[in-house]
């Protein structure tokens, strides 16, 4: 099963940057002239310019021939995920990425998260023309950082040229292929090498976004509930509980009683965050997980207050929940059940899994868990 992208999301996102920073002309309610209505990529184009994914050069043509480039693909995934900010250092910097360019950040955002990298410590070609298998490639890794499934795989030597694809872009473009993503010329050609045209590009995004459209909902989350589940250091430090009810609304507390002890507060200082929301758009991806959106957040703290020689004070957000909205745009999060494959789950969320100190890790799950995709954090009951 595949995970279901918001439209609207992805509307408001590539309208914005994919081209319309450069080049802000529409041709709203027309077609474009360089663009023939038998053209093998003319329904794409109608496609993702009335869903407003991208829009034409001038007000008149689309300049389906033109390539694109890495600095505005990864834009787009960076915008596409929320524009999710990096705190602290951005790491080693790139020499060819300016600081003041509208895709640095999305550029040391995606290298953070593994989503692409340079051709070196030093340069990552932000304005160089991307190729097929690097799309398919930032795609790849981006829906997996995402939590969508990518265990599939097509055939790739069934193209004439499949021995030019890279061996780094291998499977990528065997799930870009499954999934009907990218596909072959009239010739029986991948051209993997190949720069990435606007025509190609739209073609690629417009199916991106209707394979997710194609992700079946659900009522209810599976197993029985309510359901406790809770994020927390392991040390009893700080801890957010989380009871889960099968439509997936939710309530919890936040605490961190390891603030120390004051003259003013003699039993130490709590923070701490009550709270109740609901996930929504709950899509079964496999037999073991759904992805699901943070939908609705309250934040239920009375603000700060003292009882027994404790000081409660009230913060915005509990960990795990914690960087789970950004100006309003929706996160994404996963539910898993049991027996669902380690091997199927992030690093990051593995890193809060309460037998990650065991000598012997199990092939399995053997938890409910809820993973907060943009940061890694997990749930566990």
């Amino acid at each position: 099963m595949k995970k279901k992208v918001s439209k609207k999301v992805l509307s408001a996102v590539l309208s914005v940057l994919l081209l319309g920073t450069l080049f802000p002309f529409t041709a709203l309610g027309a077609g474009f002239s360089d663009v023939p209505k038998d053209a093998w990529y003319a329904e794409d184009v109608d496609y993702v310019q009335s869903q407003g994914l991208m829009t034409g050069t001038t007000a008149t043509t689309f300049s389906p021939k033109m390539s694109t480039t890495r600095g505005m693909i990864v834009s787009v995934l960076h915008r596409m995920a929320g524009a999710p900010t990096l705190e602290g250092s951005w790491g080693y910097p790139y020499s060819d990425v300016n600081s003041k360019a509208y895709y640095s950040q999305a550029v040391y955002w995606a290298r953070a998260k593994g989503i692409v990298s340079g051709y070196s410590a030093d340069k990552f070609g932000p304005n160089d023309s991307i190729t097929r298998e690097q799309l398919a490639a930032m795609l790849h890794k981006y829906s997996k950082y995402m939590g969508m499934d990518v265990n599939v795989g097509g055939n790739l030597y069934h193209f004439n040229d499949s021995y030019l694809v890279s061996s780094w872009a291998w499977d990528a473009m065997r799930w870009a292929v499954a999934e009907n993503i990218i596909g072959g010329d009239q010739k029986g050609n991948l051209n993997p090498q190949g720069k990435a045209t606007r025509a190609e590009v739209a073609s690629v995004l417009a199916r991106y976004v209707k394979n997710q459209d194609k992700a079946p909902s659900v009522d209810a989350l599976p197993g029985t509930y309510p359901k406790k589940l809770a994020f927390s250091s392991g040390a009893g430090g700080w801890a957010t509980e989380l009871t889960l009810y099968a439509d997936g609304s939710f309530e919890g507390e936040y605490y961190d009683y390891d603030l120390g002890v004051t003259d003013v507060y003699p039993n130490g200082v709590c923070s701490y965050n009550s709270f109740h929301g609901r996930f929504a758009n709950i899509t079964q991806r496999d037999a073991y997980s759904y992805t699901m959106t943070l939908e609705e957040f309250h934040n239920d703290s009375i603000g700060d207050y003292v009882a027994d020689g404790i000081g409660y004070e009230a913060v915005s957000w509990p960990y795990g929940l914690d960087n789970a909205q950004y100006n309003g745009v929706r996160k994404n999060f996963v539910f898993y059940v049991p027996n669902t494959l380690v091997t199927n789950v992030s690093n990051d969320f593995q890193s809060w899994w309460p037998g990650r100190f065991d000598t012997v890790k199990p092939q399995t799950l053997n938890y409910y868990g809820i993973e907060n995709v943009e940061t890694g954090y997990g749930f566990f009951g």
